[in-house]
């Protein structure tokens, strides 16, 4: 696992090389195996025969975390040994670093995890240039924390307002930010410049120290009585409460950990790191986001829906129809992922406005270090700009961005068709329309698929592709495909009213409408919504979709399926857009007033739902039945569209609500907030909430089969 190699210079080589593995993993078996080369390095430095130790890779990559298969399915009863166990990780790092001779870590591939903590655990790092490197400590996204002291290393080195960012957002950054932050020390062209420079600097640093070694007394910034630390302890505690409601606890811990940093010693802030580590493992929340982040989304990755038997489909060249924000977001993503775009609109300067929305969307990615200005520069060199279908005659697929509107997306469907080849795949991009009516507009229906973004398509992952009854199974993989290669999460639904996202994020806003309507206050049921941990409440998400545009879908369902759930909650949406002339965000006037600096609740709620005979009616709601209708309703539509098989796998269903419309993560989505809750007591509390609320809230068969079978989702 860990090959020993010493030259004449009496400089040491241990080459991280796990057997069977693709990549190196630390767990409590390799800390096992560091022991005997530890006590051989420690003698080999008392007798002088060890000027320096490299630390470097056999695989492509250098360390990536640790065994998350042990880690996810420990239990409570064994918080002992799990202690135990990365008490062990870190008193192994720490005698690499206090062997009194230099260590250095020679990077050859992406380090993250414990990872990256062995990396700050040596005296100086090295990193090879690379376009696929990645460095820093993601546990964060997945509910947990770093394990081997990375929390207390990183605040020593970068300092405490530096390192917060990175260690709650899980950020994982190019050498060139890891360089420019001060993550690492060094960046080289080549795997012989790796080597060579990392034994120069140990020959030139006999004596090198960790800087937690080597002070007896931290310097100011590194002080909790400093003036400047006190003041952004105070404000960053108040800003992490009202970003994250206290609802991931990993949050809470990293920024107790990054204080203790600067006011106990090394040793004891990092033994304090051990507990935290322990107490958030077998955390519901750590299950719950490590199920959905970490086994769901590979589930998805390795192509759970991808129709089997087909080659990978790699577009040189795609067409976008229509340079609007959403056509342009694609375009950039297309751009990113190394493809030729044409873009097409009505008329050729309409379409080259649209290439400079482009350019703006690619430069807030520069900004954000998403990207290089190579890698800018080189995409906008990508974008064919144009006002001729006859442009899309060598493209591999055409996607449709225009108007939400059937006859405009009819016709250049029915215009496109006659200029694309035969096995070239068109996509349109829908929220509501049927995917197989528009494609009998199409030449070539069994090649026609719908693929929906969200917007902005540059920062929400998710993107579904919409089956039609004539789609051909090489399509569907082909969709797939492309999504994955523009690096977004693709789920695959069945042609149905309301898709799946947009039918579900309508429950959750109409049972907002639901509250209001029953006398709970405006402002008590976005806030609960917010605590909850819903990224958006659900008459802002209502006043997003469009209060008309709701309100028309829900009077076609009233005359099909008549007497629907939701028909008080029609006569509200009513009164908003014919009476009170508030459809929505679109017309800066809904449930909330969008003329100012932010949005903000429309004033005249309260007298326009709760006012009766000149006075205020209002209902009292517990916070948990204000919090549980909101939830429940949505889990509840979540199963339905999987019992009517809308879309197939719980993975999928999990990572969409999370990704699509901001389920609350430390739930790990829909169904695995089911799973949370207890599916027998969720079925239980479902019934409860039927004969109050009404039937919506009534268990599908699905959730009473899983609950009678004592099984999860």
């Amino acid at each position: 696992m860990i090959k020993y190699q010493k030259n004449i210079d009496k400089i040491v080589t241990l080459t991280l090389d796990m057997k069977g593995q693709a990549h190196n993993i630390i767990n409590h078996q390799i800390s096992q195996v560091f022991l005997p080369i530890l006590e051989k390095l420690e003698h080999e430095v008392q007798q002088e025969q060890v000027k320096g130790i490299i630390i470097t890779s056999a695989k492509k990559t250098f360390l990536q975390g640790g065994n998350l298969d042990y880690l996810f399915h420990a239990q409570k009863s064994e918080a002992d040994i799990i202690y135990q166990k990365i008490e062990l990780l870190k008193s192994v790092y720490r005698r690499l670093e206090q062997l009194r001779v230099p260590v250095v870590a020679a990077i050859n591939g992406t380090a993250t995890g414990t990872g990256y903590e062995l990396t700050l655990a040596c005296h100086y790092r090295i990193a090879l240039k690379s376009p696929k490197l990645l460095l820093g400590m993601p546990e964060v996204k997945l509910g947990f924390i770093p394990g081997g002291g990375g929390i207390s290393r990183l605040s020593w080195l970068l300092g405490i307002e530096k390192a917060m960012p990175l260690l709650i957002d899980g950020r994982l950054v190019s050498e060139n930010e890891a360089l420019e932050l001060g993550m690492i020390d060094e960046i080289v062209e080549d795997q012989q410049a790796l080597m060579d420079r990392a034994r120069a600097w140990i020959i030139a640093n006999p004596n090198a120290q960790q800087p937690w070694d080597q002070q007896k007394h931290k310097k100011g910034d590194l002080q909790i009585h400093h003036p400047r630390n006190a003041q952004w302890i105070a404000d960053t505690n108040a800003q992490l409460l009202k970003r994250f409601k206290g609802n991931i606890p990993a949050i809470t811990v990293i920024f107790d950990i990054i204080v203790n940093s600067v006011s106990l010693d090394f040793d004891t802030a990092t033994t304090i790191e051990s507990r935290y580590f322990t107490q958030l493992i077998t955390s519901p929340e750590a299950k719950n986001m490590t199920k959905t982040f970490w086994y769901d989304l590979n589930t998805i990755k390795k192509g759970v829906a991808r129709p089997r038997g087909f080659g990978r489909f790699r577009p040189r060249r795609i067409g976008v129809i229509g340079a609007g924000q959403m056509g342009c977001g694609i375009t950039a993503m297309a751009t990113l992922a190394g493809m030729e775009v044409v873009l097409k609109d009505v008329s050729k300067p309409i379409a080259d406005r649209g290439k400079m929305k482009v350019e703006r969307i690619l430069s807030e990615q520069l900004q954000q270090k998403h990207i290089t200005q190579p890698e800018l520069t080189a995409a906008l060199n990508c974008v064919h700009t144009t006002n001729l279908v006859s442009d899309f005659e060598e493209c591999d697929l055409v996607l449709e961005a225009v108007f939400e509107n059937i006859g405009i997306k009819s016709k250049v469907i029915r215009e496109a068709s006659v200029h694309i080849d035969e096995y070239a795949m068109f996509a349109s991009n829908t929220s509501s329309l049927s995917i197989s009516r528009l494609a009998r507009e199409s030449s070539e229906p069994a090649n026609f698929i719908g693929i929906k973004f969200f917007r902005p398509v540059q920062q929400t992952r998710l993107v579904e592709i919409i089956r039609g009854v004539k789609t051909s199974d090489e399509t569907v993989a082909k969709a797939i495909d492309f999504v994955r290669k523009i690096r977004k999460v693709p789920i695959v639904i069945q042609d149905r009213r309301g898709f799946f996202t947009t039918r579900v994020m309508e429950a959750y806003g109409l049972e907002g409408i639901a509250l209001l309507k029953d006398g709970c206050l405006p402002n008590v049921i976005e806030q609960t919504a917010i605590n909850a941990g819903m990224q958006q409440p659900p008459l802002m998400m209502m006043d997003a979709m469009s209060i008309s545009n709701t309100l028309m879908f829900e009077e076609r369902k009233m005359k099909i399926f008549s007497p629907y759930w939701y028909t008080d909650e029609v006569e509200v949406m009513r009164k908003m857009v014919h009476e009170l002339n508030r459809p929505g965000v679109m017309s800066q006037r809904g449930f909330y007033d969008y003329d100012g600096d932010a949005p903000r609740l429309w004033s005249g709620l309260v007298e326009s739902f709760h006012v009766q005979q000149g006075k205020v009616i209002t209902c009292v709601f517990s916070n948990q039945d204000i919090m549980e209708r909101l939830l429940f309703v949505q889990s509840l539509e979540a199963l339905r569209c999987l019992e009517s098989r809308v879309l197939d796998t719980v993975e999928e269903i999990n990572l969409a609500s999370v990704y699509a419309w901001g389920f609350a993560r430390h739930k790990g989505g829909v169904l695995q907030y089911i799973n949370d809750y207890g599916v027998q007591a969720f079925a239980d509390r479902a019934k409860v909430l039927a004969a109050s609320y009404g039937q919506r809230f009534a268990p599908t068969q699905i959730l009473l089969d899983k609950a009678a079978a004592g099984e999860e989702f």
